[in-house]
């Protein structure tokens, strides 16, 4: 509900939970959560997570940014992309990577850079659900012709604005 409203969007949500099935954190950030964390957990795991949401946040609401040519553009915390006549909307975490592949066209980027990790983190989930978020967002790019990702092996990916 809360992604539901322009009002609130915008805001960043952090599922702090006990259940920690795959499915159910999948769920979860499916219905629009930017981050999960399932018990136990350190409170300073979590003050971690909350400093690179609200990181993402930040980035996600600078507003306008054009790809390139100008003809995808970002609209504020919204996260609409516009493309001639089609709009496209995408998820925080869909908008974080396309800002991070941004003047970036045909470099190879790892998952570190394109999602840090807390110090000393290395999850394997972590780095799948990133993989998730890369791949939808290639579809999404895909189906309005506005470009691709390339997944490579070893959670590596390459952003081209025109495939």
């Amino acid at each position: 509900m809360v992604r539901q409203h322009a009002t609130t969007r915008h805001i960043p949500i952090i599922m702090l939970t006990a259940i920690g099935g795959e499915a159910e954190r999948i769920a979860g950030l499916d219905m629009g959560a930017d981050d999960y964390v399932v018990k136990p957990f350190s409170p300073r795991e979590v003050v971690s997570r909350v400093r690179a949401v609200l990181r993402r946040s930040e980035i996600s609401a600078d507003g306008d940014t054009s790809i390139l040519d100008g003809a995808v553009r970002m609209q504020g915390p919204y996260f609409a992309v516009l493309l001639g006549e089609r709009e496209l909307i995408l998820s925080r975490k869909e908008m974080a990577l396309l800002q991070a592949f941004l003047g970036r066209e045909n470099t190879l980027l790892n998952a570190e850079e394109l999602r840090p990790l807390p110090e000393g983190e290395r999850s394997g989930l972590l780095f799948q659900e990133l993989d998730r978020d890369v791949r939808s967002l290639r579809r999404k790019l895909e189906n309005i012709g506005a470009g691709s990702v390339d997944v490579l092996p070893g959670f590596r990916y390459r952003f081209r604005s025109r495939p």
